[in-house]
């Protein structure tokens, strides 16, 4: 599985490889705590690689190319492409619903699989990994962009799931640094999606990407 997987690089720990694949169906000593420490990493060095590569992108810009480059589709896709789905522990239960192919699990597993290499070795063998494993996506950034903004996406996807509207609260912060923070809150979902801007509709923006990422939209 190693050789499959990794390519050249070789887990120390074989037992960091296993409970990375190791479905929270399917036993207490699950990979959830691997996917959480995964995610993170993945968001630092998506970021650090296009902060290095792309100047020519702005703050707003970076931001929206690194939602694509870690939403659920293009997660569950590498996944897929690498065949992780073949090595995931499951419960009973979960294989009966075709667990091996929910994006969710897919995703996570990918995520949880970044923690893993990351503790097992540092942070430069994990962006040779993402390097490899993403290949065009990464070098050529035009083959994620999205020409949709955060506001627009939450809209879209509140409709699509017949949820209430977004609400946009925003105040402005009269100091030097004549800034707009907004909250934005949706009726019956408990997170809320926090954003700053030099202009209301920047604020907005940040907060709909901010509220896109508590509810893993990603820009789906």
């Amino acid at each position: 599985m190693n050789k499959i997987l990794i390519d050249d690089y070789e887990f120390k720990n074989k037992s960091l490889l296993d409970l990375a694949f190791t479905h929270s169906s399917f036993s207490k000593t699950n990979n959830e705590r691997l996917e959480f420490l995964g995610d993170s990493v993945l968001n630092l060095v998506i970021t650090k690689y296009l902060f290095e590569n792309y100047p020519e992108l702005d703050e707003g810009k970076m931001s929206r190319v690194r939602s694509n480059l870690v939403n659920q589709e293009t997660l569950s896709s590498l996944s897929k492409n690498l065949e992780l789905q073949k090595y995931i522990k499951l419960s009973a239960g979960e294989e009966k619903t075709n667990g091996r192919e929910k994006k969710s699990i897919l995703s996570n597993t990918f995520e949880a699989l970044i923690g893993a290499i990351y503790l097992d070795s540092n942070l430069d063998v994990v962006l040779d990994y993402i390097k490899t494993v993403y290949g065009e996506l990464l070098t050529n950034v035009n083959l994620i962009k999205n020409n949709k903004d955060p506001k627009s996406v939450l809209q879209e996807y509140c409709q699509g799931k017949f949820l209430p509207l977004p609400n946009y609260n925003t105040t402005e912060i009269k100091d030097r640094s004549n800034t707009f923070e907004t909250v934005c809150s949706i009726n019956g979902i408990k997170d809320y999606g926090y954003g700053k801007g030099t202009t209301k509709k920047n604020s907005h923006q940040s907060a709909a990407e901010m509220m896109l990422e508590q509810l893993k939209v990603y820009f789906d």
